[in-house]
């Protein structure tokens, strides 16, 4: 019988390719579509292309399916997750937020596949996704 723990939650699709650097990571290409197996955290997904399973920026996807970014949405619930700031970013907007590498932001929402909502002192507002790395 098939292994309850890989059964996938859903699918979406990798909008950049992705090239593993450790044995437990999958590569994948750009418009390939990949089975979600889980949510690792905010920033990796556990997913399966053909027989190959392994973890992929979550930056890297993009759903399709309703119900797997809901079930995004509610590990973000869970807990109060916290991003450190990569890069400087300089707002262009009213909505985005002023921040400096080293910033800690906690984290709010996912907005589409390439930004975040996220607090930063008292302030909420919206930055890109690729400008945090991932904290385990």
């Amino acid at each position: 019988p098939p292994d309850p723990e890989l059964t996938p939650i859903g699918t979406c699709t990798a909008i950049y390719s992705f090239e593993a650097q450790e044995s437990d990571e999958l590569s994948v290409q750009e418009g390939v579509t990949i089975e979600v197996i889980e949510f690792v955290d905010d920033d990796w997904i556990k997913g399966r292309i053909g027989d190959k399973i392994g973890i992929f920026p979550r930056s890297y996807a993009s759903f399709g399916d309703e119900e797997v970014e809901e079930e995004l949405e509610e590990i973000l619930d869970e807990e109060t997750h916290s991003v450190n700031v990569f890069y400087d970013f300089e707002p262009g907007a009213d909505d985005e937020l002023s921040l400096s590498a080293g910033d800690m932001v906690t984290v709010i929402s996912f907005v589409g596949d390439e930004w975040i909502k996220g607090r930063f002192e008292g302030k909420e507002g919206i930055f890109p996704a690729c400008f945090v790395p991932a904290i385990p």
